[in-house]
């Protein structure tokens, strides 16, 4: 989902969906950047002023990534959930890389509620999301969700603030209905919804004769 400027600059969705309150903005870097002493950083140059609605689509939605002014090198907000590890360059680095959460469980939960679970109240699902939603915005109980604003929708939202970098979002959009959907490098396309699955690899189409391929990968 974007946005078009008279310019040609699209505005990236998803770094807009994060309010400046919400905790979870800091895990972006965008703006003038600085060096560890509190100057501004300059490379090669050029001042290091990250926008994240540099985007620019040239005829035909190439991604323009130069520029005599660097403007295509510095689009976009840079995402450090996963801070490197300055210690280890080539490989093996020691940051921590997210394979469960508990706030997966918790907004799980909710949705299998709001979905028509029977063992589950709608005061539960609201608990069960507010945990994860009171983290982030913990000064301001306006954001907090309410038996009102806790729907479907919210929680796909809340799913895409809370997982940024954590590989749910292709099964989220799958689920939600919205995989087909505009995106920012492709049109909508619901020709070809047996895409949601993948195709069996050719391997192990040989070794197996029992399996088939799936639907309209023949």
């Amino acid at each position: 989902m974007v946005t078009r400027g008279t310019a040609g600059v699209r505005e990236p969705a998803y770094f807009h969906l994060f309010e400046d309150e919400d905790i979870r903005k800091q895990q972006w870097l965008y703006g003038q950047q600085y060096t560890s002493s509190g100057q501004p950083l300059v490379y090669n140059g050029v001042n290091i002023v990250l926008n994240p609605d540099g985007f620019v689509l040239l005829p035909g939605s190439d991604f323009d990534i130069g520029g005599a002014d660097d403007g295509g090198r510095l689009a976009g907000a840079r995402c450090v959930k996963y801070y490197p590890d300055k210690n280890h360059v080539g490989s093996n680095a020691g940051n921590d890389v997210v394979v469960f959460r508990l706030a997966d469980v918790l907004l799980m939960k909710a949705e299998a509620i709001l979905r028509g679970a029977t063992n589950g109240t709608t005061a539960e699902a609201l608990d069960a999301a507010n945990i994860v939603r009171k983290r982030a915005f913990p000064n301001n109980p306006e954001k907090h969700f309410t038996a009102a604003t806790l729907t479907l929708e919210a929680l796909y939202k809340e799913r895409a603030l809370e997982f940024t970098f954590e590989v749910t979002r292709r099964t989220d959009m799958i689920r939600f209905g919205k995989w087909e959907d505009a995106m920012l490098f492709k049109p909508a396309n619901t020709a070809e919804t047996y895409k949601r699955i993948f195709p069996i690899p050719a391997t192990a189409l040989a070794n197996n004769p029992n399996l088939s391929q799936n639907t309209g990968y023949n």
